[in-house]
């Protein structure tokens, strides 16, 4: 599976904005270790969100 399709099923939990209809919503990443931030983020991605 594409990573950045894994993080928006992680980390999307909120609803479209119109039920009905997908959208597209930026994010961007950063790896944890241990439960500490390493590295430096990521650009920006768009990642299609469909209800």
């Amino acid at each position: 599976m594409n990573p950045l399709r894994l993080l928006a099923l992680l980390l999307c939990s909120l609803a479209p904005l119109v039920p009905s209809q997908p959208e597209m919503r930026e994010y961007r990443m950063r790896f944890w270790d241990k439960g500490e931030p390493n590295g430096e983020w990521t650009l920006w991605r768009e990642i299609a969100v469909a209800p």
